[in-house]
C-alpha cells in the first residue's frame, strides 16, 4: 500500500489547538480519512499517545532505538512528522484503537489525555527520546497530531 498524502496542512502551537480540531474532526465523524484508520482511530491514537507521556510507556524500546532517539528528538518536535509509520506489533495494542471506537470514545480519552496532562504534567523522559523538556512533549504533540488530522478531509 502506498503512503497516505496529507490532505490538510495544519499547524498546531499548543494541546489547545490539537483539542479544539480533535473536537471539529468528532462534529464530522463520517469524514473520509487517507490512510488505514477512521478519523475516530486518528483521533484515539494521539490522545493515546498524550496519555503515554504522562502515564509512561507500556513498551520498553530496543537498546538502538535508545541510541539513535535523543539525537533525533529536535527532528520530531521542530518537524512535521512523515505518513506512513506503522506502529510495532508490540506497541499496537497500546497505541492503535479498534475500528469500532466511535468518534465519541476517542474524544472522550482524548480530553481525558488533556486533563491528565494539565494536571501532572509530563514523565521527564521519553523511553525513544530520552529527557524532555515540557515544552518539548507539547511540540512534539503538536507535531504528531498535524500529521494525523492533516490525513482528514474535513467540510468547512
Amino acid at each position: 500500500m502506498a503512503k497516505p498524502t496529507l490532505v490538510r496542512e495544519l499547524h498546531f502551537s499548543n494541546l489547545d489547538e490539537i483539542l479544539a480540531e480533535a473536537k471539529r474532526i468528532a462534529a464530522q465523524p463520517g469524514c473520509p480519512s487517507r490512510g488505514t484508520w477512521t478519523p475516530a482511530q486518528n483521533i484515539w491514537h494521539v490522545g493515546r499517545v498524550i496519555l503515554a507521556s504522562v502515564e509512561g510507556f507500556p513498551a520498553d524500546v530496543p537498546f538502538f532505538f535508545k541510541l539513535v532517539g535523543p539525537l533525533l528528538r529536535n527532528r520530531f518536535t521542530q518537524r512535521a512528522f512523515n505518513p506512513g509509520i506503522t506502529v510495532p506489533s508490540k506497541l499496537a495494542e497500546h497505541f492503535v484503537a479498534d475500528s469500532t471506537v466511535t468518534a465519541n470514545q476517542a474524544l472522550e480519552l482524548f480530553e481525558q489525555a488533556v486533563a491528565k496532562r494539565r494536571d501532572q504534567g509530563y514523565i521527564p523522559a521519553s523511553p525513544l527520546f530520552g529527557k524532555m523538556t515540557s515544552q518539548q512533549w507539547e511540540q512534539m504533540h503538536c507535531r504528531h497530531a498535524e500529521m494525523h488530522f492533516g490525513l482528514i478531509e474535513l467540510e468547512d
